[in-house]
């Protein structure tokens, strides 16, 4: 879809079968999807295969996060451009991060899953083989984590063996785990959006070219709606979610002039992405229907590239920063005067 200048807000809408295993043509060549469940992990068989320093760009904007008095959240957004902070340049090909909540951020660092603190001491998770791109924490602190090479989707916990939880994929890429420990997972290789249930039964969620390009997955539990990038069309999309967690209406929200991967959700419903091509953070405010108001806002421009983006848990680390992850494994936080939504682990 062309875009009017850099930005389009588009409504193009679909009303979707409500089934979790409705399967289409991709734009990537997928063929058909099987959805099935086992104890020990769900296979979905597929017949298709997709050094900076830190730099002030202006004063942040110092609203808070919170009234003091009545203990409201404050929603005001502070106006760009904002500042940001080198946090680590560590985490060598990395693209994704999460934080476990106990005071460390968990990224990959070639075959090791490593925890930092917030004064920058490491320890080392799990060692996972092979190079990734989505990493998620569970409520009892597992890490999911997306091994594309591998075309799997794997949990480890701490100091355990990797056991594959969805195979038979193509590229996993973006995850983004619910309060109720289902993963949610685009799979841009075969054109296709994932659930993992926490019985380990696999649910297929949309396939074709409505789920082409998926990098970026947050799900908004307050509007039962599911949100993801199309990365190299640069737009935003959605699907309603019905109580059933059966897809209901497919609609692009958004079209750029940009390159999109990570998205992240605060407590206000707006969400934030990554511009991997311009290495600009957005922020994109969303209101309580979940329509888009206004255009999207250039937050910052980054010296490198950033894919991944979350907000910040755990001593150390601000829960109104959004950290963002680029490949070659370099880290920035912005203060973006909003926590994030919650997310596991508590």
């Amino acid at each position: 879809m062309a875009s009017m200048g850099r930005w389009s807000w588009s409504v193009v809408l679909v009303v979707l079968v409500a089934c979790g295993d409705s399967t289409g043509d991709g734009d990537d060549g997928a063929g058909d999807t099987a959805t099935t469940a086992a104890s020990d992990g769900a296979s979905v068989q597929s017949t298709g295969p997709e050094t900076p320093a830190t730099e002030d760009t202006g004063p942040a904007d110092s609203s808070s996060s919170g009234d003091a008095t009545t203990g409201e959240l404050d929603c005001s957004l502070p106006e760009p451009p904002l500042a940001f902070e080198m946090v680590t340049d560590a985490f060598a090909q990395s693209e994704d991060l999460v934080f476990d909540g106990a005071g460390n951020m968990l990224a990959k660092q070639g075959d090791d899953i490593v925890a930092m603190d917030a004064g920058g001491q490491m320890s080392t998770f799990a060692t996972v083989p092979g190079p990734s791109f989505g990493l998620r924490m569970m409520s009892n602190g597992d890490v999911v984590i997306a091994r594309w090479m591998d075309q799997v989707l794997t949990r480890v916990s701490a100091g355990g063996s990797p056991v594959d939880i969805a195979t038979g994929l193509t590229m996993p890429n973006g995850m983004y785990v619910d309060l109720q420990d289902r993963v949610w997972f685009t799979d841009p290789g075969q054109a296709s959006i994932f659930r993992v249930e926490p019985d380990g039964t696999v649910t297929l969620i949309i396939a074709g070219s409505e789920a082409g390009a998926g990098g970026g997955i947050v799900f908004d539990e307050a509007r039962s709606m599911l949100w993801y990038t199309a990365s190299e069309y640069g737009q935003l999309r959605r699907i309603e979610i019905d109580p059933a967690g059966n897809p209901v209406e497919f609609e692009i929200v958004l079209s750029a002039d940009g390159f999109l991967q990570g998205l992240a959700l605060d407590q206000c419903g707006n969400l934030y992405t990554a511009d991997t091509r311009d290495n600009e953070l957005m922020r994109l405010e969303i209101d309580e229907t979940g329509q888009p108001v206004g255009e999207p806002v250039v937050l910052v421009g980054v010296p490198s590239p950033i894919y991944g983006v979350q907000f910040g848990k755990g001593d150390g680390f601000s829960p109104t920063n959004l950290y963002a992850i680029g490949n070659p494994g370099t880290v920035v936080s912005v203060d973006v005067g909003i926590p994030g939504a919650d997310v596991p682990p508590g």
